[in-house]
């Protein structure tokens, strides 16, 4: 796949999930991202389970905080799972990366990494029967949207190193100034400074660009004290 190519995906054969009278999914949580899941609106020919064996399929959107492949040994299941940073040979290959950011759940469109593989056909039954858009996006750390997000922090963080302006300030000049949704400041809360952190430290390892802001490292070290 050309990883500069994005495109809406139609799969030629989908699961026969999609013509289920009821699919059963069950969701590994907080309370934070399990009500913005739920925001997005739960059909009725979907139903919740709370037994993970029993579902077609599984949401884990906690994969990022403890990224352990709990669910890797049930194979022929789609495990929709929060990898903003790991990428596809890092996972299982019953796990189809989503971004499960908090502020990019409730988004109408997801983005989702694609596989070669029957499993993903799955997943994208599963999301076709739920009636979620989805874009498909390359399979790199980071994937579009949280790489662009976490820059305009890490920049917000150099502005507030420098004392250029307070956070209220640079947010509200963020918002009104470009219309943003939110403010770096009020997205890094959103999001975690932590995940934050960590997708900008993945990426630069390989690349200057990502350099991290000593505001914004200061902030992690008093975190972890």
């Amino acid at each position: 796949m050309n990883s500069k190519l994005l495109f809406f995906y139609q799969p030629a054969n989908l699961n026969l999930l999609i013509n289920a009278i009821v699919m059963k999914i069950a969701i590994r949580s907080d309370a934070t991202l399990h009500a913005a899941l739920m925001a997005k609106g739960i059909p009725e020919t979907v139903s919740l389970t709370d037994d993970f064996s029993d579902a077609d399929a599984i949401f884990d959107l906690v994969f990022d905080k403890d990224p352990s492949p709990i669910f890797a040994g049930w194979t022929e299941k789609p495990v929709l799972v929060n990898a903003v940073i790991l990428i596809n040979s890092e996972l299982p290959d019953n796990y189809i990366r989503i971004n499960g950011w908090n502020g990019f759940l409730q988004n109408k469109v997801w983005e989702i990494v694609p596989k070669e593989s029957e499993v993903f056909n799955q997943a994208i039954a599963v999301l076709q029967h739920l009636g979620w858009k989805y874009l498909l996006v390359p399979d790199i750390p980071g994937m579009i949207a949280p790489r662009v997000i976490a820059s305009i922090i890490n920049e917000a963080y150099f502005a507030l190193g420098e004392k250029i302006s307070s956070k209220e300030s640079i947010d509200i000049a963020m918002r009104y100034g470009t219309n943003y949704p939110n403010g770096p400041f009020e997205w890094s809360q959103k999001i975690g400074v932590e995940n934050v952190y960590a997708l900008l430290k993945k990426l630069g390892e390989n690349d200057s660009r990502y350099e991290i802001a000593k505001a914004l490292e200061k902030e992690i070290e008093l975190k972890t004290v």
